[in-house]
């Protein structure tokens, strides 16, 4: 082969297009598999215009570099067949590994046969070159050329399915670049001239020949002309795809102030890094509080050791993770907030951030909590109705069995013409089972009219030492039954008069008395009275207390819960139908009172009722005359 040698300045130049190329191809391929099917296929074709037509500029500016001691022509038709061959094969390249099923084998696949597309390129541009002279290769070398040729397109089509950094698509660019521009010069090297010795006909019979000056004007046109269109284009999707970025993220924004959740991101490891606009407005912490773990002091500290195991085994295990905990509002208030994230992986497979989100659920919490209360109260109004209805199906069958077997003894008696011995007595049982009986109906009546609302309140003038006397009279011998000393405690001076409705007053007052009665053995039921001024005006305070058998808190938690009576032992040794506390807390709420106890276990029971010395649903009339004392009223 005659040569004089390379020329250094094209060689350069030959390495700057492959490099150029490279990069424009790994730039435009880089966009395929992101892009919709129509802009696919117009990133498929820019991407190998880019490169099939770089390296074929590249061959040729090669191939001008190279200077012989004789005239050398090129054959346009082999020479745009080349052109052809190279953007053909870098095409069905890229369209094949830019789907979204391709695997590595298809990219090995792919690079094979761009890999002898372009060798068969460079071999069908220097068959276009037309010399006096014959053309031979050595197969060794031209097979090394073939081997370089397939591993630099295996590389470029590896690569640009990668998401790579500006960076390291240089890098990527200037190897690939340099590995292309080493494969031509490794073919030029295979290439053996040898000239004829008299000469020929430089032109071959069918074409037309293009000489190396205007060889490489068209080359460098089409060279730059490719490259701008390629770096042109390139540019405006950059343009459309940051006014896309810049769009998403204003109705990301919008979506997370009407939302109103708190969005953060972590590192890879949990800190926080610059801004986090939505976690400072939440919490009030500063971008320097915030900073790194800053953030974990904005945590409940009982939840702060959950919180960083739940977070250390998200990160093992590179998965999203959700928890609750309570967070530090700026107001110096904790909220339940749950929590959920997710890690945002790099192209490698590590680990690069987390974006994550707090949602505030106090409200959501405390209305299910609030909502099973409710249930665990209807749950238990169920069950303490069940108890109600099997002590009243006891309550309403004692007396009415009693009623029914006396009278039954007594018709006896009298049909067999005697005379019944102890007819009184029997009456008298009669009659108190019939009245138990009468009292257990009222109750029930009367609690049905209280939570219809259809009882009213009647209020009247009365001595208030007389009822109280009257009182403690009816229930004296109920008191004694069990051994009880009944104690009548009023202070010296008169307690005067009252506008109230007395019936409901003597109702409370007779609940409370057999009450005390009931849970007393062998002790003493004093009731006290007298008068006090509150911030309502003047006011009767009158306590009923006993020495029996006390109450638990938790009994006395429930003590005026309809149905409701301390326990079920309770119930089965001194029955009742748990009625009369709750008759009694509501006939004193209808007039104005407030009923409260106080309770030892084994020490015995005080109530304390409060109510208005003047009803409050119906106020004295101005026509109504008020007495000033017991004596006037009994006058």
């Amino acid at each position: 082969m005659n040569a004089t040698g390379y020329d250094p300045s094209l060689v350069g130049l030959s390495i700057v297009i492959a490099v150029l190329a490279s990069y424009t191809a790994l730039d435009l391929g880089g966009r395929v598999r992101g892009a919709t099917p129509g802009r696919r296929w117009a990133w498929v074709g820019a991407a190998s215009l880019a490169m099939g037509g770089g390296i074929w500029s590249m061959h040729f500016v090669g191939m001008l570099a190279f200077r012989m001691a004789m005239p050398v022509l090129y054959d346009v038709r082999l020479t745009a067949l080349s052109f052809l061959i190279a953007v053909g094969v870098t095409g069905a390249a890229f369209a094949f590994v830019s789907r979204p099923s391709a695997t590595r084998r298809d990219i090995l696949v792919s690079g094979l046969l761009m890999g002898i597309g372009v060798a068969a390129m460079h071999y069908t541009g220097m068959a276009a070159m037309e010399v006096p002279g014959n053309l031979a290769f050595s197969p060794p070398i031209v097979t090394i050329s073939v081997l370089i040729a397939v591993t630099a397109a295996t590389v470029a089509l590896w690569l640009t399915t990668r998401q790579n950094d500006v960076w390291q698509k240089a890098v990527a660019a200037g190897v690939m670049g340099v590995a292309v521009a080493g494969m031509h010069y490794t073919g030029m090297a295979a290439a053996t001239f040898t000239e004829e010795a008299h000469g020929a006909n430089m032109a071959h019979a069918s074409g037309v020949g293009l000489g190396q000056e205007n060889l490489a004007l068209y080359v460098s046109g089409t060279t730059f002309l490719i490259l701008f269109l390629g770096m042109f284009a390139s540019a405006l999707d950059q343009q459309r795809a940051g006014r896309d970025l810049h769009a998403s993220e204003e109705r990301f924004r919008a979506a997370a102030e009407a939302v109103g959740d708190i969005i953060w991101t972590t590192d890879a490891d949990g800190r926080m890094r610059g801004a986090q606009h939505y976690w400072q407005r939440f919490t009030g912490q500063t971008e320097a509080e915030c900073e790194g773990t800053g953030w974990t002091t904005a945590i409940h500290p009982d939840d702060l050791g959950a919180t960083l195991d739940t977070w250390r085994s998200a990160v093992d295990r590179k998965q999203a993770y959700a928890f609750e905990h309570r967070v530090l509002r700026r107001d110096g208030i904790y909220r339940v907030c749950a929590v959920r994230a997710v890690p945002v992986q790099n192209s490698d497979g590590s680990m690069r951030e987390w974006v994550g989100v707090h949602e505030d659920i106090t409200e959501r919490r405390e209305a299910e909590e609030a909502l099973r209360a409710a249930r665990d109260a209807s749950e238990e109004a169920s069950r303490a109705k069940s108890l109600f209805l099997a002590n009243m199906s006891h309550e309403l069958r004692t007396p009415l069995t009693a009623i029914i077997g006396y009278g039954e003894m007594l018709k006896e008696e009298m049909e067999d013409g005697t005379e019944p011995a102890d007819l009184a007595l029997d009456m008298d049982k009669i009659q108190g089972n019939a009245r138990h009986l009468l009292g257990i109906i009222n109750d029930v009546l009367d609690l049905s009219k209280v939570e219809s609302g259809k009882m009213d309140v009647f209020a009247e003038w009365f001595d208030v030492e007389g009822t109280l006397r009257e009182v403690a009279a009816s229930v004296e011998k109920l008191v004694a039954r069990k051994g009880n000393k009944l104690v009548l405690d009023l202070p010296a001076s008169d307690l005067g008069a009252a506008h109230q409705d007395v019936v409901k007053l003597r109702q409370v007052l007779l609940n409370l008395l057999g009450n005390a009665a009931k849970f007393t053995e062998g002790g003493t039921v004093t009731l006290s009275a007298g008068r006090r001024e509150t911030r309502e005006g003047d006011a009767l305070a009158i306590r009923v207390a006993d020495t029996g058998i006390g109450m638990t808190p938790e009994q006395v938690s429930g003590l005026f819960q309809r149905f409701h009576q301390a326990d079920i032992s309770t119930t089965r040794r001194f029955g009742g139908t748990g009625l009369g506390l709750a008759l009694a807390k509501a006939f004193g709420g209808m007039i104005g009172g407030e009923l409260t106890v106080e309770s030892e276990l084994g020490r015995g029971t005080t109530f304390s009722f409060v109510v208005p010395a003047t009803c409050p649903t119906r106020p004295a009339s101005s026509e109504e005359k008020v007495p000033a004392s017991r004596a006037q009223v009994a006058a």
